[in-house]
């Protein structure tokens, strides 16, 4: 059976395609029951009853709706569906791509991606990573000028910032000491509420703003970006799935859940928390 991903676009133009991202990954879908067959002593009565199990489970039918922020449709999203549907490919996907917080019955939503505390006690959540945005920009903006040692220094600069349409941004810092805390408030030179955006302009060198380290990883690595500032931190945040505590969970969903607390670690190791 051909399987299918809907993909729906709500409140962003720049959420990238997550079809034809990254098609080796369709050979891990199986990878972390095999991981977990390994691990079994050698009884082939048992391992034929779980080989049996898992061709039962790769018969899993039916729809997952899930939603998720723009800003891991790309690096996150795209792998994580390729390898769920490699491995239970009779399951259809569908994916609303919204920064707003979504209203899982109205939006008829299985399960979500969602960043931040919980506000709303009829939700479960379970988490998947921890990590903290960066202040980062170009080699050759800082070479350009004085790089800064503290917040507000960063007021002597162009700042680029994650907004909706708000006249001011704020940004609050911790020291590494743990004791010291700094709020900036300030107008960005640009803002946008697309990271994909804001990354095309740190990379030309229009100022310096701050990412979270799932939105195209490989440009740290490569030292195309660099932190600045770095004894000065943004605070850590979690990334959960979540979904109505009182509804009964389809089979999709929760597989889906567990594949997705399995992987997405392996998708990003050694995140800055």
């Amino acid at each position: 059976m051909t399987h299918r991903i809907n993909l729906i676009l709500v409140g962003t133009e720049h959420a990238p395609c997550i079809a034809n991202r990254l098609p080796e990954l369709q050979q891990r879908g199986t990878y972390f029951l095999k991981a977990w067959l390994a691990r079994l002593p050698v009884r082939h009565d048992v391992l034929h009853r779980f080989a049996r199990f898992g061709a039962a489970l790769r018969m899993v039918s039916g729809t997952l709706r899930l939603s998720a922020p723009p800003n891991i449709s790309d690096t996150l999203l795209g792998p994580l569906v390729t390898a769920f549907q490699a491995s239970y490919p009779n399951v259809r996907v569908q994916i609303l791509i919204a920064e707003r917080y979504i209203d899982h019955i109205a939006d008829g939503v299985d399960i979500a991606f969602r960043l931040g505390a919980l506000k709303d006690s009829s939700l479960v959540a379970r988490k998947i990573l921890t990590y903290r945005h960066q202040l980062v920009a170009s080699p050759a903006y800082l070479k350009s000028c004085k790089a800064p040692e503290r917040p507000r220094d960063l007021l002597g600069h162009r700042l680029i910032a994650f907004s909706y349409w708000r006249p001011e941004s704020r940004w609050t810092f911790v020291h590494v000491n743990g004791r010291d805390e700094e709020t900036l408030t300030f107008q960005p030179h640009l803002s946008m509420n697309d990271f994909a955006g804001l990354t095309l302009a740190l990379l030309a060198s229009a100022g310096i703003g701050d990412l979270p380290p799932v939105v195209q990883p490989d440009l740290m690595r490569d030292g195309r970006l660099v932190e600045v500032m770095p004894k000065w931190r943004f605070r850590s945040q979690d990334l959960s799935l979540v979904h109505l505590s009182n509804r009964h969970m389809p089979g999709p969903v929760r597989l889906f859940k567990e594949f997705a607390a399995r992987m997405v670690p392996t998708l990003f190791q050694d995140l800055p928390t």
